[in-house]
């Protein structure tokens, strides 16, 4: 739905809308060229739409399964949101914090444990040194990457 339409500050002289997402309701901004007779804020907002809603072919209703088969759990392809990334276990989040919708589990786990969200400068330790074993006992937390060398050296660990 779209709630303004704006001259765009840019030399370009076209036009740019504050639009609110036919899903779930958020504000977001889209060139006003870009805008069709509905608007989703992201893709997984559109997918979930799509879910009983009319398409595009000639009024049928969507098989049944369609959609689902598009979002996370019902597509065969759909790996359980866990990747290896960097040597570390990624999970996926759909929260706009996280590039790419991931997050390293050791920090989503040391989140949970402190009920707050970790500042970027805060290094999660695993020390075991396996970066796979996210048990809570495992996991250290440090305020910054000098106090966590400063650990390294102290106990011999490089």
């Amino acid at each position: 739905m779209i709630i303004e339409k704006l001259k765009s500050k840019s030399n370009s002289g076209g036009y740019t809308t504050i639009c609110k997402c036919d899903y779930c309701g958020k504000e977001f901004n889209r060139p006003y060229s870009g805008i069709n007779e509905n608007q989703f804020c992201k893709k997984v907002c559109y997918d979930k739409w799509l879910i009983g809603s009319i398409p595009w072919n000639k009024g049928s209703r969507m098989p049944k399964g369609y959609a689902e088969s598009r979002i996370a759990e019902g597509n065969p392809n759909w790996k359980g949101g866990r990747k290896i990334e960097g040597g570390y276990v990624a999970v996926k989040m759909y929260d706009n914090r996280y590039s790419q919708n991931y997050i390293k589990e050791h920090r989503l786990i040391m989140e949970k444990h402190l009920g707050r969200y970790l500042k970027s400068e805060e290094i999660v330790h695993h020390i075991n040194e396996n970066k796979i074993d996210n048990r809570l006992e495992n996991l250290m937390l440090f305020s910054n990457v000098v106090e966590h060398l400063k650990w390294h050296k102290e106990n011999g660990v490089v």
